[in-house]
């Protein structure tokens, strides 16, 4: 499933990149249509790497620079052949470190599609035409994050888990949500119980209110919840 979402989403991020490559991308201050390529690649290329030696341990990610001699759209297109090639070639159940409680190969399939999800709604921002993120991808996106991923995260960089509570209900389809710090750690839950603060949108627009990009879903509640919460998923 990741692995034809990362093509997927992939396309849709390489169509893009037919922008001046200094075009500002909106979302992410002070960054560039290079800039975000720069990232985005350099994030395949390092994920491939970890995956075609079975890391271990962890690795520092790699800050690389679009070759200026190529397109940003070549350039981009080789840094997703390689890490689709290391997805073909290592098996997902394979032990080794990866930056979310689950320790295995297919963690990474799942976290650079979530990760590639949300930039390729950046760089479509950027060139003022974007689309939604389908319902079903970021509904999985905030699961992975919140359930799987912070609760690695947070601690191993030194952040501050949050100790109020967040309900995520979405207007699309059945998800509701809530997260919460209760035990010194992020946590998700199916809870309905009442929270400090309260996100009611499209499955879309929750996903894009976590990572501080433009929505359109309707807080409820305390607004500085989802603030603190902010923090600990981007810092």
């Amino acid at each position: 499933m990741y692995r034809s979402w990362l093509a997927d989403e992939g396309q849709a991020f390489e169509a893009t990149l037919n922008l001046d490559p200094t075009t500002a991308v909106p979302p992410c201050p002070g960054w560039t249509l290079t800039d975000l390529v720069a990232h985005v690649g350099s994030y395949h290329r390092w994920v491939a790497d970890l995956l075609h030696d079975r890391s271990p341990a962890p690795r520092s990610p790699y800050q690389l620079r679009p070759d200026p001699n190529d397109s940003l759209a070549r350039w981009y297109r080789t840094s997703l052949e390689l890490l689709l090639t290391a997805i073909d070639t290592t098996d997902r159940d394979t032990t080794m470190w990866t930056v979310t409680l689950d320790q295995n190969a297919g963690a990474w399939y799942r976290r650079q599609a979530h990760d590639l999800t949300i930039h390729r709604w950046d760089a479509q921002n950027a060139g003022g035409a974007f689309q939604p993120i389908l319902a079903e991808r970021a509904a999985d996106f905030i699961d992975e994050l919140f359930g799987r991923a912070l609760p690695y995260i947070v601690p191993f960089v030194g952040r501050v888990t949050p100790d109020s509570s967040l309900a995520l209900r979405s207007t699309d389809r059945h998800f509701a949500r809530l997260v919460h710090g209760d035990s010194g750690r992020p946590r998700l839950s199916y809870e309905s119980r009442a929270a400090d603060a309260t996100l009611t949108g499209t499955c879309s627009d929750l996903l894009l209110a976590v990572w501080r990009r433009p929505n359109a879903a309707i807080m409820t509640g305390n607004p500085a919840v989802l603030t603190d919460w902010q923090r600990a998923v981007d810092g």
